[in-house]
């Protein structure tokens, strides 16, 4: 769970993810889960419907068709003639049932991801407009999210960083300290660190984080994420006051 405004970042878990126009997370995460999903308070059991479901269904209903359709045509009609004519509405019936069914079950999965992309963009959305810096890559080390926080206090827009290393955009005395913080979080572990972003003129920003690590919905670690806040307002707040307070003396 994340507490985005209070930094408070514990494991991260995400399924699927469309941020900064570049796709990591893959929509087919769903593919053989199993989500709970909270409705109004109730929760209900959702199973994903995916490319195995769909072919396995196929497979049953063929089978079943297959089985019981001769025992019930024999059944039903006694002479060669009626067996024969009804040869014709079985092959139309079993087309049509699993036409209907694989209509039903392709449309649901269209819905599905439909569904899975708004709440994608949605996501990019919210984290876009935090003011706090986030900051996510991949287990390679690579920019995955680059927020409107992280914008506004480097200078360097999203599609500078999307896929470059992340040690490219830390200032060269805090590259040590982010490695470590980095580490940290992809074996499992939490941290908190203070470090400096190089900003795009030059300059540095010091900013406090608190890094995590992403894990996808087989809870494997996956990559890391860091929520950070610049400090440089509250280093300018504390100079003058004590500059204030240095003239009372």
């Amino acid at each position: 769970m994340v507490t985005i405004y209070g930094l408070a970042v514990q494991n991260v878990t995400i399924s699927s993810c469309h941020v900064m126009h570049a796709t990591w997370w893959p929509f087919n995460e769903i593919a053989n889960e199993t989500r709970r999903v909270y409705r109004s308070g109730t929760r209900h059991t959702v199973i994903a419907i995916t490319p195995t479901l769909i072919a396995l269904a196929y497979v049953v209903a063929g089978s079943l068709w297959i089985l019981y359709s001769d025992a019930i045509v024999a059944a039903l009609v006694n002479d060669r003639s009626g067996v024969m004519a009804w040869e014709g509405v079985k092959g139309i019936g079993f087309i049509g049932t699993t036409g209907g069914l694989l209509y039903y079950f392709l449309h649901k999965h269209a819905k599905e991801r439909n569904h899975l992309e708004e709440w994608g963009v949605a996501q990019t959305k919210i984290i876009n407009g935090l003011s706090e810096i986030v900051i996510a890559c991949n287990a390679d080390g690579e920019i995955k999210i680059w927020n409107g926080g992280a914008i506004a206090a480097t200078g360097h827009s999203a599609d500078e960083v999307t896929n470059k290393p992340y040690l490219g955009f830390v200032a060269e005395d805090s590259k040590a300290v982010a490695r470590q913080a980095f580490q940290s979080a992809l074996t499992g572990r939490p941290t908190a660190t203070a470090l400096s972003l190089a900003r795009r003129d030059g300059g540095k920003v010091l900013c406090h984080f608190r890094s995590s690590p992403i894990r996808d919905s087989r809870d494997h670690v996956i990559g890391a994420v860091g929520i950070g806040r610049d400090l440089t307002q509250e280093l300018h707040t504390e100079r003058k006051l004590r500059e204030s307070l240095r003239g009372c003396e």
